[in-house]
């Protein structure tokens, strides 16, 4: 009898947590334009404007400052960057009370400082989370390539320059970004 009773009470609670999961409306979440604050990405840290073309498709442009360090200079960069996420689903999760979607990204970028320039392209895994109706959580990962180009001081000049003698290199490179983000509309 007491099983009987703990099966009911089993399928009833998971009939209630399925309708209740049922009347939730997923586009609720999000918006069409966000502001937000990212660690990783383009650089240390940025601030990207996401505009959403569809309730999956993200367009993201962003400011980033990235810090150059080597053994003859050191400074900081502005990084440009921009592209596309792409997601596959939008669900609702019950039990953590929150909405998730998951998909791919693709990004570019580039910065023109003045010892070095960089451009960068990568592919890879995102992730974006509501809690909040009006707020959202991103993470990206993926791998990408990085071409660098730094330019040659010139004295009488005083300023750098690009010369036939200048090193270019392109790396692999791990991309990852972190990013929080802000709703200023709702559709």
């Amino acid at each position: 009898m007491k099983k009987l009773i703990l099966i009911s009470l089993v399928i009833a609670c998971s009939y209630t947590a399925k309708s209740q999961s049922d009347n939730v409306n997923t586009s609720d979440y999000g918006g069409t334009v966000s502001l937000g604050i990212d660690i990783g990405g383009g650089g240390l840290i940025g601030i990207p404007v996401r505009i959403y073309l569809d309730e999956k498709v993200p367009l993201e442009l962003g400011v980033h400052l990235r810090p150059v360090l080597t053994n003859d200079y050191a400074g900081v960069n502005i990084f440009y960057s921009g592209g596309f996420d792409f997601y596959f689903s939008k669900k609702y999760i019950q039990h953590k009370n929150k909405v998730r979607m998951n998909g791919m990204f693709l990004k570019g970028g580039f910065s023109n400082g003045e010892r070095y320039n960089e451009t960068l392209v990568s592919i890879g895994w995102a992730h974006e989370r509501f809690k909040v109706k009006n707020k959202s959580f991103t993470f990206e990962l993926g791998l990408g390539l990085c071409k660098t180009r730094d330019k040659e001081y010139v004295p009488i000049r005083n300023e750098y320059y690009y010369d036939s003698t200048d090193g270019t290199s392109i790396s692999p490179m791990i991309f990852w970004k972190i990013g929080w983000n802000f709703f200023l509309g709702k559709k």
